[in-house]
């Protein structure tokens, strides 16, 4: 299933060791899924894109940002995406 097809994918299997709050997890899947669904939109992406925006998420957010935009932003900048639609 692909992310934009409605269902809300979890960012638990990049996690890892970290320990999170549950707002933050939920935090951290929203902007994964939102990330992804950007992805989407330009084909479909290999398994190593999903595992990149996830650990850059994570790391985002352990670094301090609760941000969703930013960690969105950060996360497909990892990958050389832009929300400007530029790859």
């Amino acid at each position: 299933m692909r992310a934009n097809e409605g269902a809300m994918t979890s960012i638990i299997p990049f996690i890892g060791n970290a320990m999170f709050e549950a707002a933050d997890i939920k935090l951290m899947s929203e902007a994964y899924n939102k990330a992804m669904e950007d992805v989407y939109a330009f084909g479909r992406p290999n398994g190593i894109v999903g595992k990149i925006i996830g650990t850059r998420i994570i790391s985002l957010t352990l670094g301090g940002e609760r941000d969703l935009d930013r960690l969105r932003e950060g996360a497909l900048a990892a990958c050389g995406f832009t929300l400007d639609g530029t790859h």
